[in-house]
């Protein structure tokens, strides 16, 4: 061999060996500036004026103070980003496709996303089982209804958005109790006090204050979605311990128990918004988040309570969203339900 040539051979393989590591390191960069950008950030599946974006601001300023020296150090600010509209799912979407699972980003995401996955809706294409969540906060979930139910002559018309809401779970409930009920599209609240509408599925923020209002307008409480002991046990909601939940009324009627479908439903009519991570996140950025929303979660927690609110660490938010799930076979009866029921008559 020309000793020119093999000179040549053994310069190139030097080069090659020293510039492996930057290119490499080059690369790790072009992946997160592509998908992290120079710091963590907090993915809104929402708009700026929705109310995830509003959750977020709220926890923003604890979990800045609490990254501290032992938990975000060295990964640059926090960063703020608003992807989709109101129902969550497109963030959603873009967050699976687009956001490397490092640790750096993670995500916060209405509930109504997650019942938008339950039913089949056509514009979901992420998968529930591929997120990580960290903080959930639950609302309760109440059925009011305007006179006596066995009284009626007509359909109950119930106050729902188009889709497939958390206002799903008071129309399931309705037809599980064999009651006659046509989902209206009108805002809940403002329709019934306006004799628009039969009954509205309360939920989210201020729950009690707007139960108390619609009763003074003669809706009473008809059931409750429930709520969960400590231990995971089914109990009466807190905040309404005088109504009975939906099983307790099917208990008393020919109906009997309620399918698989209804305790996936309810959960995910309730899950007002959750922060969650992707599935697959190292395990070192998983620890350092989950101590930052701890120390968030901690200091947010008296304000959310006043608004009959309530938050729930990451072990318990793993277990709200393992209750959404649902086997096979009743997912397809779920899905073939909402297909014949709905979409929402206005």
């Amino acid at each position: 061999m020309d000793k020119t040539v093999k000179r040549r051979r053994v310069l190139a393989a030097a080069a090659s060996a020293w510039l492996a590591p930057l290119c490499q390191a080059n690369a790790r960069r072009t992946i997160a500036t592509l998908t992290a950008g120079d710091g963590p950030s907090l993915v809104v599946a929402g708009p700026a004026a929705s109310e995830a974006a509003e959750w977020t601001r709220s926890l923003l300023p604890a979990l800045s103070s609490a990254r501290g020296t032992d938990d975000l150090t060295g990964m640059g600010a926090m960063r703020v980003r608003y992807w989709g509209g109101h129902d969550g799912v497109t963030g959603l979407n873009q967050f699976e496709a687009r956001i490397f699972p490092g640790g750096q980003d993670a995500l916060v995401f209405p509930g109504s996303a997650l019942m938008a996955w339950l039913v089949g809706d056509p514009r979901v294409a992420f998968d529930t089982g591929r997120l990580l969540p960290l903080l959930a906060r639950v609302s309760p979930g109440v059925l009011m209804l305007r006179g006596r139910l066995r009284a009626r002559q007509s359909p109950v018309r119930l106050a729902m958005a188009p889709g497939s809401g958390p206002a799903l779970a008071g129309f399931l409930g309705l037809d599980l109790l064999q009651v006659d009920a046509e989902p209206v599209a009108a805002p809940g609240v403002e329709a019934a006090m306006q004799h628009s509408v039969d009954a509205v599925f309360l939920h989210g923020a201020d729950v009690p204050a707007r139960s108390k209002a619609l009763s003074e307008a003669g809706l009473t409480p008809l059931f409750t979605v429930g709520s969960l002991t400590a231990q995971g046990v089914a109990c009466r909601d807190p905040a309404f311990s005088e109504v009975p939940t939906l099983p307790e009324l099917l208990a008393g009627s020919t109906a009997g128990r309620p399918p698989t479908a209804w305790s996936a439903v309810a959960s995910a009519s309730v899950l007002d918004l959750a922060l969650a991570l992707p599935a697959l996140s190292t395990g070192a950025g998983v620890a350092r988040w989950r101590h930052t929303v701890a120390a968030a979660a901690a200091a947010d927690r008296s304000q959310e309570s006043s608004r009959g609110l309530r938050l729930l660490n990451d072990t318990q938010a793993a277990a709200a969203f393992t209750r959404v799930q649902i086997d096979t076979q009743g997912q397809m009866e779920l899905r073939r339900w909402v297909a014949t029921r709905l979409p929402v008559r206005g």
